[in-house]
Parts: C-alpha cells; sequence; structure tokens
C-alpha cells in the first residue's frame, strides 16, 4: 500500500487505538474520516488530529451503517481503506445464571456481524479504486481464547477466519486485505488486566508500517509468540495467556 494519498475511514476512531490510528494516517498525509457512537468524544478527536472528519454512528444498527457509507462515499469519493476498528469487551462467567442476553447480542453484532456488514457495504466503493484496502483489527484472542472474555474471544477468533476467507477471494481484485493483531493494549478496555500492555500509540505506529509494508496479518508484540506456541504447543499457549490475570468487574 502506498504510505500517503489514501482516503481511509476508520470505525470507533475517537479514541484508543482508532484514534492513534488517525493520527498516523493524517501524518502520512492521507485524509481520515472516523465514526464513532459518542459526539463529544469525536469532536474532541477534532482537536488533536488536524482535519479529521467525522460521523456519528453506530456501527451496530443497520441504518447508521447505511447513513455512514452514504456520507463516507458522498464525502470523500475517493475513499479506498476501510479500517474495521469498533469493538467491545465484557467479562462474563458462564456458570453465573446473571448474564443479559443484551450484552451478549451487542459484542457480537459490533464484533464480528457490523464489520462484515459494513464490508459488504463498501466494497463496490473500495473495488472502483485503483487500489484498496480492508484493515480488521482483531486481538491476540483470535489464536488463543481468554477464558475471562469468551464472547469477545470467540468474535476474534471469527473475524480471523473470515478476514482470511476474504483475502483469497479478493486476491484478484484491487482490494488488499490487512488484519492488525495487537497483544493487551492500554485502552479503558484493558483495565483491570493483570498484563503487559501496548500503548495505543506504538499499535498504530507498527500497524500503518504493516500496511505500507503488505503484510497481510501484523502480528504485534505478544501476539507473535501466541501465534507459533498455540501451533507446537496448544495447550501451553492456552496457559500462557489465561495466567495473564483477570479483567476485573
Amino acid at each position: 500500500m502506498k504510505r500517503s494519498g489514501n482516503t481511509v475511514l476508520i470505525t470507533g476512531g475517537s479514541k484508543g487505538i482508532g484514534l492513534e490510528l488517525a493520527k498516523v494516517f493524517v501524518r502520512e498525509g492521507n485524509r481520515v474520516l472516523a465514526c464513532a457512537r459518542n459526539a463529544q468524544a469525536l469532536e474532541d478527536a477534532k482537536k488533536v488530529v488536524p482535519g479529521l472528519e467525522t460521523f456519528v454512528c453506530d456501527v451496530s444498527k443497520d441504518t447508521d451503517r447505511q447513513a455512514l457509507f452514504e456520507w463516507a462515499t458522498t464525502t470523500a469519493p475517493d475513499l479506498n481503506i476501510l479500517i474495521n476498528n469498533a469493538a467491545i469487551l465484557n467479562a462474563m462467567n458462564f456458570a453465573d445464571d446473571a448474564i443479559a442476553s443484551t450484552t451478549i447480542e451487542s459484542e457480537l453484532s459490533i464484533n464480528i456481524a457490523s464489520p462484515i456488514h459494513l464490508i459488504v457495504l463498501f466494497l463496490p466503493q473500495l473495488r472502483r479504486q485503483p487500489l484498496a484496502a480492508i484493515v480488521s483489527v482483531t486481538s491476540i484472542l483470535a489464536y488463543v481464547p481468554f477464558t475471562v472474555t469468551p464472547v469477545y474471544s470467540a468474535t476474534k477468533a471469527a473475524m480471523h477466519s473470515y478476514t482470511q476467507s476474504l483475502r483469497h477471494q479478493l486476491k484478484d481484485t484491487p482490494v488488499k486485505v490487512f488484519e492488525v493483531m495487537p497483544p493487551p493494549v492500554d485502552t479503558a478496555m484493558a483495565d483491570g488486566l493483570e498484563a503487559p500492555k501496548m500503548s495505543p500509540s506504538d499499535v498504530a505506529e507498527r500497524a500503518f508500517n504493516g500496511i505500507v509494508a503488505d503484510r497481510a496479518e501484523i502480528r504485534l508484540g505478544l501476539t507473535k509468540a501466541s501465534y507459533y506456541m498455540s501451533r507446537i504447543a496448544p495447550a501451553l499457549a492456552f496457559r500462557f495467556i489465561n495466567a495473564k490475570g483477570e479483567k476485573a468487574g
């Protein structure tokens, strides 16, 4: 992928990894559009990322996704990179009868169903560009589940599988398919997790460099070790991931 001159849409772009990706892409000479559910958070993001264009959107809602698509493609007809970054995480113990079905549905919708629906919406737009990309931000947990967050882990594994299939299906098109796989990241999502954490800015810098270098799977930090361990010694990998502490709450 080219380093500059792209037009990028980032979901969940108001904070954390999404905001840091916006900073890096803008710094390197790209136009960046971002969406998130919180209007004030988007306004705050615009103060720290010069030129950032924003749209309030709940990607779990079909009407919001359609509105985002219409806004983005009208505002930026040359849009050529879609970054599916929005995600939520909840600790869940299925031995406890108190788990709310709405919590499960919310994770499934935002983490796996919504990015697939967005890809379907934006693919015709992306295929019209000379060079385009779909970037999915998944997790180290795509390889090995963290038992405290079983639904989150499952959605990241599912997104990893889907991304591999999508990459194969689009191999003869102008659309490249990337997957960014961070270890635990120092954001609000990982509060209470007793494990080494990578900074969101470090994730964004390394992800950007991986995309520019055309690395299909961008495994960051501990994800590299988890990947090889899960193939050589899966039981050891499972113990390794689940010895890293529990998420509070």
